[in-house]
């Protein structure tokens, strides 16, 4: 298998796979340039293509639903295969438009109103249509996980085929920046797949990116292959994506150190000389990974919140970080 040549790379201690595989694909659709850039090109800003991007990943989900989605594993996966009316740039922290034609239209206070990208189809060359959004906005605001971060709209319709408009349940001095961002969570597919039940196969959609063969489960692997019909501003620039589930830190170790993936995730920092020396670039970056204590508030003695102070109190946080975070805080 023809694997792109790009570095080799390490995400290590509780990177999120959302941020770190959004990272790493579009790393590897950079090409080889070890150049860190905000946007993932390489330096001279073009993208080299071809190849096959490998990825070790440390999360197992066989459920690709994607309302409601929020395992670390499909959350990516569905990000790079469906698009939301706006999406969120990892790198940047700014919300842009994806399957919209551009900014929301502001008819008043608590309206707006959303174009669609001409010409958008999901990968079997089938239109997206503004019905479709609708269908899955109404889903994930019904759904548990995502129901408060979209309370704020009251309302949803379609205005036309390629036209969705917002009623928004009060105004607020940004509501077309809340509206853009919490819009990136509702990953469009056809309004005849939404489902309240586990998706054991992948759905469509009008990402740059398309479902192949997946597996999962620990083992298994997510396959993907350019969206042929794509006409977004952020096409694939390799030609095929595999990430390997691989729930054990040994196999994703492994993986790299012999060079069967080209980056991987969450790798224990015990393991980082052993890379390193085996020509790995190894990168700690920031993540979203929080370590935490629980407490039953309704049971003595943490029903005191002195004594659930004192549990705080009484964490050496540096030999925290440097016995189990190898000093990287």
């Amino acid at each position: 298998m023809e694997q792109v040549k790009l570095t080799r790379r390490s995400f290590v201690a509780g990177a999120t796979a959302a941020g770190a595989l959004a990272a790493l694909s579009l790393t590897g659709c950079g090409g080889g340039s070890s150049e860190k850039k905000d946007d993932g090109a390489k330096s001279d800003g073009t993208a080299k293509g071809g190849g096959t991007i490998v990825a070790a990943c440390s999360y197992k989900n066989a459920n690709y639903n994607p309302i409601g989605a929020s395992s670390a594993l499909m959350l990516p996966a569905i990000q790079h295969c469906l698009e939301g009316l706006y999406e969120l740039n990892y790198f940047s922290g700014k919300t842009e438009a994806a399957l919209a034609a551009g900014e929301p239209t502001k008819v008043s206070d608590t309206e707006y109103e959303v174009a669609l990208r001409q010409g958008a189809k999901y990968s079997d060359g089938t239109e997206v249509t503004a019905d479709d959004v609708v269908a899955v906005v109404e889903a994930n605001k019904a759904n548990a996980t995502y129901k408060d971060m979209l309370s704020f709209i009251d309302e949803v319709t379609a205005k036309d085929a390629s036209t969705v408009s917002f009623k928004l349940a009060y105004p607020s001095v940004d509501s077309d920046s809340l509206l853009k961002e919490r819009l990136s969570l509702c990953r469009v597919f056809p309004a005849s797949e939404i489902t309240k039940e586990s998706m054991p196969t992948p759905p469509i959609g009008s990402g740059a990116w398309a479902f192949g063969e997946c597996n999962g489960e620990d083992g298994g692997e997510l396959n993907f292959t350019p969206n042929a019909n794509y006409n977004g501003a952020k096409p694939a620039n390799a030609d095929a994506m595999q990430w390997l589930v691989r729930v054990d830190n040994t196999a994703r170790v492994t993986a790299l150190q012999e060079g069967t993936a080209v980056a991987g995730e969450n790798i224990p920092f015990a393991n980082s000389d052993q890379l390193v020396n085996a020509g790995v670039t190894v990168d700690s970056v920031s993540s979203y990974g929080i370590g935490f204590l629980m407490f039953n508030c309704q049971k003595a003695p943490f029903n005191d919140k002195r004594v659930r102070q004192a549990f705080f109190y009484a964490i050496d946080y540096d030999k925290l970080i440097s016995n189990q975070l190898g000093g990287q805080p």
